[in-house]
């Protein structure tokens, strides 16, 4: 199947969001007499590739008793969902207005993001009220080279990735994900399981210098003609912790099924984070 650049790029946004919304789904526990938690509004943000513009995913907390890996996608998505907010994002001296778009989506394609610049997130929902989040977008930092193939052994078919960059001073932390494009047009069920094979790192060794890596895909069975996405992203170290906290220790898997608590965020009278990060991204069909 083939797919535009610019629709992959749209697609990759939307299921980096559902993502970080699968995060909030948690495991159920066997317990009673809970205290019922007052709800808050949950932001996931994303910068859609080569300034395409910005969509921002709000939903509701729920808590450990309300959903979990056999609930309903669709009935989870209007479970949780939040579409009665006004949203905008402002520099301070521009303010761009979100389009809702449905099932919690809200977009724009009007503000050009620039790197170095502060900008202020609000959300007033009707529902859930106001919150707010500031951040800082950062500088789009590319790869200098970067290659996928297969990686066959005697008992699986994985994917290697090779890859190399020119790291800028100062402390910079990355994000390296690797995703199938195929499963990007399978529907909502895709979009809460995107298979997203993340890869962290920091520049602590290698401050102000060209770096190059490589890694095997784990636990993804890959044949010939595959094609997958491998994407780079400057991020923060707020954003890291989250990304670290959030990661499954199996293999830094994203972790579907954690629960939320004690997770770091940005957003003020809500939970989430609020970023403007740029990704570099690169398409690659499979082969040995």
């Amino acid at each position: 199947m083939k797919f535009s650049i610019t629709y992959i790029k749209y697609l990759l946004a939307i299921s980096a969001l559902c993502l970080l919304l699968k995060s909030c789904i948690p495991e159920p526990l066997e317990v009673s007499g809970l205290p019922t938690l007052e709800p808050k509004v949950v932001v996931y943000s994303q910068l859609i590739p080569d300034s395409l513009g910005i969509a921002i995913l709000l939903t509701r907390s729920i808590g450990a008793l309300d959903a979990n890996d056999d609930s309903d996608i669709n009935d989870l998505i209007n479970q949780i969902a939040l579409n009665d907010a006004t949203v905008w994002v402002s520099d301070g001296t521009a303010t761009d207005t979100l389009q809702f778009l449905g099932a919690g989506v809200y977009a724009s394609i009007a503000t050009n993001f620039q790197a170095g610049t502060e900008y202020q997130l609000y959300i007033n929902s009707e529902t859930l009220g106001i919150a707010t989040s500031t951040t800082k977008a950062l500088p789009q930092i590319n790869f200098d080279s970067v290659q996928a193939k297969l990686f066959i052994t005697d008992f699986d078919s994985l994917a290697q990735v090779n890859f190399s960059l020119t790291d800028p001073l100062g402390a910079n932390f990355y994000i390296v994900n690797v995703q199938p494009i195929e499963n990007l047009a399978e529907g909502a069920a895709s979009f809460f399981n995107p298979q997203i094979y993340t890869y962290l790192f920091t520049d602590s060794a290698f401050d102000g210098s060209s770096y190059s890596d490589e890694f095997i895909v784990p636990f993804q069975d890959f044949s010939p003609g595959d094609s997958v996405l491998v994407s780079l992203t400057n991020i923060s170290p707020e954003y890291y912790e989250f990304l670290q906290l959030r990661s499954d220790n199996r293999y830094n898997f994203n972790d579907f099924g954690t629960e939320p608590i004690n997770y770091p965020s940005n957003v003020a009278g809500g939970y989430g984070f609020f970023n403007l990060h740029q990704a570099d991204v690169r398409l690659f069909e499979l082969e040995e």
